[in-house]
């Protein structure tokens, strides 16, 4: 496993590659910055070989705001340059307990191609969206 952290103000961000899993796992704490969140994951993306392979798992519990559409949108773009490579389509769990992050899902879930984005209360219950069979 490799891992980066990084910090604006009081904003973190910890980001995990699990390479037998085919998972990012990143964890933010603090008021979100938008515009940090999505370069900083941009950039893990770049340096990794076949982003398009991996799933992602965002822990969002410790934040307060969220991610701005925007910025989502910004990042939709470069996945849409990539995500052709992806020989299935990919999941993305968002861990939070803000009711706005889960009623904004589906609306992300049309930015993205080949992807597939829930919200969820706890990370156990991501992590057993991922045990499940894909139905692709």
């Amino acid at each position: 496993m490799s891992e980066r952290a990084l910090q604006f103000e009081a904003f973190s961000i910890v980001t995990t590659q699990d390479v037998a899993r085919l998972r990012l796992e990143t964890v933010c704490t603090g008021p979100i910055d938008s515009v940090a969140f999505i370069d900083d994951q941009i950039a893990h993306f770049r340096r990794m070989d076949a982003p398009w392979l991996f799933d992602r798992l965002v822990d969002l519990t410790a934040c307060t705001g969220f991610v701005a559409y925007e910025d989502l949108a910004r990042m939709a773009r470069y996945f849409d340059t990539i995500i052709r490579l992806a020989p299935r389509p990919l999941r993305n769990a968002v861990v939070s307990d803000n009711r706005m992050v889960a009623a904004r899902m589906p609306t992300v879930d049309l930015l993205f191609r080949n992807q597939e984005f829930r919200a969820f209360g706890t990370r156990t219950e991501a992590e057993a969206w991922f045990d499940t069979p894909r139905g692709d």
